[in-house]
């Protein structure tokens, strides 16, 4: 199996290692549930929200970018 076919098994899988890592974490929390989940747009929380700004500050530093809702 080549191509198309590939690449998308390729990234199901990124997702689902994602997805493992962060149901077993104690730091984060991914409110998306099953079926409902995205292989492209990974939607995770901090626990504790007292780490927020200092993950926001040292996320900018290294140019990492994200959409926050409030």
């Amino acid at each position: 199996m080549g191509g198309i076919d590939a690449i998308e098994d390729m990234n199901e899988n990124k997702a689902r290692t994602l997805y493992n890592f962060l149901d077993k974490s104690r730091l984060y929390s991914c409110p998306v549930k099953g079926d409902h989940r995205s292989s492209m747009n990974v939607v995770f929380h901090l626990k504790d929200k007292s780490l927020e700004k200092e993950f926001t500050f040292s996320s900018e530093k290294k140019r990492l970018t994200w959409t926050t809702r409030s």
